[in-house]
């Protein structure tokens, strides 16, 4: 959502609050905050302030997997989760919010070009094209075509680390995926987005899915 022009202040000071902690387990969790919902959500469009939002969405791998990766290795961690983003439940939502994941789901014609449309004057600044712009409209959605694309992106760079690692004869820090979106659906959120009504599933879930990584790094 809008940060006001704090996204970049906000992630650095995240980092380096972490680093402070000197975790042993990092659980990594950031999707929806870069995702948009143009013309239906005024707190869910870039702003002239926000607008570095779009470069970050478009270059995940880079902008959030790879820094929480090279951050969990400084910090010397013995495991790293990515969280996947959470269920959104679509039929859930009410009034323009209802209206504006139908469309986007959709992939409305009328929806994308006016999110394009509005988004295209920030291109330039951020040296994206309009291709990378209507890549962002189209599955940068706040809905769950959306979550989805990012867990798929999270999922193949799991896979690369994994595989990379294991070529390379292991390494000290364990990467892996929480996986917790399959485990959400429209009875346990009260809001489309967040899922309290799974609250103690998704609890034990993180807890055998560390366990379960720590015991293997162990073997």
């Amino acid at each position: 959502g809008n940060a006001h022009g704090q996204t970049e202040i906000l992630i650095d000071k995240m980092f380096l609050e972490s680093e402070a902690m000197k975790p042993q387990v990092v659980v990594a969790n950031m999707a929806f905050h870069w995702t948009q919902l143009c013309g239906y959500s005024p707190n869910m469009c870039p702003t002239p302030e926000d607008k570095t939002i779009i470069s970050r969405w478009l270059n995940y791998d880079e902008t959030w997997l790879q820094r929480v990766y090279d951050h969990a290795i400084k910090v010397d961690a013995k495991l790293l989760l990515f969280k996947t983003a959470n269920f959104i439940c679509g039929t859930s939502r009410t009034g323009d919010w209802l209206t504006g994941d139908e469309l986007y789901q959709k992939f409305d014609n009328a929806t994308l070009d006016a999110c394009v449309a509005r988004l295209e004057p920030f291109g330039k600044e951020l040296f994206v094209s309009t291709e990378d712009i209507r890549k962002y409209c189209t599955y940068g959605q706040f809905t769950d075509v959306g979550s989805r694309y990012l867990n798929d992106k999270m999922v193949e760079f799991v896979k690369m680390i994994q595989e990379r690692d294991r070529s390379e004869g292991g390494s000290r820090l364990a990467v892996g995926l929480f996986n917790d979106h399959d485990v959400e659906n429209c009875d346990t959120t009260f809001d489309a987005i967040h899922h309290k009504g799974a609250v103690v599933m998704r609890l034990r879930l993180l807890a055998n899915t560390i366990d379960s990584y720590l015991k293997c790094a162990r073997e």
